[in-house]
């Protein structure tokens, strides 16, 4: 089921318990998104973040690496995870894997602040706003 396919993968991706294995955590996370169920918006999620360390490895191709980074982050963020809105903000404040869009990262920090997660309130003060969007 999803959820034996998602604590797979993560036990893959950590090492805990078994060898550190990323692709094949990366294959039973895909399994685990193409449920569709409860566990899927923290697969893509972790998608997200695998694709994104891929970006940095020499010799790839860093943006296609962080294009899919950022689609699997938005897939977390149509979730609600709120850690995916703030690391798709920041995509969407420098560009990358997706356009520039100040407005959109604001608006992904205000969502992931009002679901309390407290980054999103330290980048919304770092940029002038409170978490109900009034400026400071």
């Amino acid at each position: 089921d999803e959820f034996a396919q998602f604590n797979l993968a993560l036990l893959l991706e950590t090492g805990d318990g078994v060898t550190q294995d990323t692709p094949r955590a990366t294959e039973w996370y895909l399994k685990c998104l193409a449920q569709n169920g409860q566990s899927a918006p923290q697969a893509a999620f972790s998608l997200g973040i695998i694709c994104r360390r891929g970006a940095d490895l020499p010799a790839t191709d860093t943006e296609e690496f962080l294009r899919k980074s950022h689609g699997f982050l938005m897939l977390a963020v149509e979730g609600g995870v709120a850690n995916a809105m703030v690391l798709a903000s920041g995509n969407f404040f420098q560009g990358k894997g997706c356009h520039e869009d100040h407005g959109q990262g604001i608006g992904l920090l205000f969502r992931a602040s009002r679901l309390g997660c407290q980054e999103a309130v330290q980048g919304l003060q770092i940029l002038g706003f409170d978490e109900n969007g009034r400026q400071l």
